[in-house]
């Protein structure tokens, strides 16, 4: 016949199972939330026993202040997996403690009375249970059958806690075991079959709602995989598609460059040599004065035609290049970009030093990486667009001031502006703001500086200045270290904005 110890050893080896089972699936599941309390709640009671078996009566209150820890545990696991509200973060310390501090006085004032303290943990047991009942109640996340079987066994186990409570207060009061149904050396065997029963039914319920949960995200994480893939296929097709378009509007581009190129060099050849046999005739000869206007509009227009095509295939050529990583001198940079844009203005006539560009460079040297060329291209586009929207009698002021992080170049002009309207779309490609149109120009100027500024990590603002006038101001990070003499490069052809 099945004996108290027998059945007390049974359930012993039950819960050391249940609790390996529930650390080896924390472990192996770290983002189940509340996994690790129901692990400890499972573990903890293997620790109580073990101390309980000792029967002496500080491992009896150790083990038994361990025992209502686990329950509270498993609650507070429950709610978390549950995702409802836990309790404030001074209950749990509070049960163990509050057990701790009754079993302690029962044990020295009433030694000999073990139904009360009986009673005590019978106490938070019920409540524990009676906690993760309305835990389920309130919840409609766990499938109906599943969450019926764990209301039954928490609801038979709160039965059973709530007619042991009333056997241990009537047996503390009276002496007697409520209703003498059972004779008192039969109901503890009867309570830790229930206990066995209880602890590995709810084990089964709660291994059943995570392996639930895992199967939910599962089927999360495949959609979302799923949704992933799909993005990385219209991704691909897009990008695809751009490299063609791509490719095919560098064709086009060097078409447009070759099939232009040459007739347009022809004509403009042709009013050149017309130019000069027209200039032969007296200047009173008939219609001498209109053929030289009208061979002058020839070759301003093939001039412009010319630009746009040279802009169209720089612009090109800047957003497929890889710019070189070079240490580089921003103060020499920006004088030979201020002479390349002052030259290309006026036709190399003159030097930049007459005043018309005013160039104010921070002592000390200014280093960066980058590509020597495209940042003489990128500053001399910003120069020639400031000589050229300013009045002939106003000085384009360009100043250079450097931090440990950072170089900052502006430009600043007595131009006309830019529409404060329009600020945000100037530097688009082709853009040219309503105010530039009287001028000749692109649109391919400041877009093609904020492609190279891109390419070496830095930024292009554009602004107002209050007394008239724009304000390009161009900034680069600064390179740690001195850097190493530039190479003379050629003046780089200009862009006309």
């Amino acid at each position: 016949m099945l004996d108290y110890h027998t059945a007390l050893v049974l359930t012993y080896a039950l819960v050391c199972m249940d609790g390996v089972i529930a650390v080896v699936v924390w472990q192996s599941q770290k983002r189940l939330i509340g996994m690790e309390l129901i692990a400890a709640s499972y573990m903890l009671p293997v620790v109580a026993v073990g101390l309980i078996a000792h029967r002496e009566p500080l491992t009896m209150i150790s083990g038994n202040v361990l025992y209502n820890l686990s329950e509270a545990l498993a609650a507070e696991g429950m709610a978390i997996f549950l995702r409802q509200p836990r309790l404030p973060g001074w209950v749990l310390p509070a049960t163990a403690l509050g057990t701790l501090v009754l079993w302690t006085a029962a044990a020295i004032w009433f030694p000999d009375n073990i139904q009360l303290r009986n009673a005590v943990s019978t106490i938070i047991t019920l409540a524990c249970v009676c906690r993760m009942i309305a835990l389920l109640m309130r919840d409609r996340g766990q499938p109906v059958f599943l969450r019926r079987v764990t209301l039954a066994c928490l609801g038979l186990h709160g039965t059973v806690c709530t007619v042991r409570l009333g056997a241990a207060l009537q047996n503390l009061v009276t002496g007697r075991w409520v209703g003498q149904l059972l004779p008192e050396q039969v109901l503890p065997l009867w309570y830790v079959l229930e206990l066995a029963v209880y602890t590995n039914l709810l084990f089964f319920c709660l291994l059943a709602m995570f392996c639930g949960r895992l199967a939910e995200n599962l089927r999360a994480r495949d959609r979302d995989l799923w949704a992933e893939q799909e993005k990385q296929i219209r991704l691909s097709e897009t990008l695809a598609t751009e490299r063609r378009l791509h490719q095919e509007q560098r064709e086009f581009l060097h078409l447009l460059s070759h099939e232009f190129g040459t007739p347009l060099a022809v004509i403009d050849r042709s009013a050149e040599m017309l130019q000069m046999q027209v200039g032969e005739e007296p200047p009173e000869a008939p219609r001498t004065g209109a053929i030289r206007g009208r061979l002058d509009t020839i070759r301003a227009t093939v001039r412009r035609l010319s630009h746009l095509v040279e802009d169209l295939l720089r612009a090109e050529q800047a957003g497929l290049e890889t710019a070189r990583r070079d240490r580089l001198d921003a103060g020499a940079l920006a004088r030979q970009a201020v002479a390349a844009a002052y030259n290309d203005a006026h036709g190399g006539a003159k030097g930049w030093e007459d005043g018309r560009v005013r160039l104010d460079i921070t002592d000390g040297p200014a280093a960066f990486l980058g590509d020597a060329d495209m940042m003489v291209m990128a500053i001399a586009n910003l120069v020639a667009n400031g000589l050229k929207y300013s009045p002939a009698d106003q000085a384009v002021t360009v100043t250079l001031k450097t931090s440990p992080a950072t170089l900052t170049l502006t430009v600043r002009d007595r131009g006309i502006g830019f529409p404060p309207a329009e600020l945000a779309t100037v530097g688009q490609r082709f853009f040219r703001a309503s105010n530039a149109r009287t001028h000749t120009g692109t649109g391919l100027g400041l877009y093609l500086v904020k492609i190279i500024l891109a390419k070496h990590g830095g930024q292009l603002d554009l602004a107002n200045h209050p007394d008239g006038g724009a304000v390009a101001i161009l900034r680069l990070p600064a390179a740690g270290a001195a850097p190493r003499p530039i190479d003379p490069i050629q003046p780089a052809a200009l862009v006309k904005g």
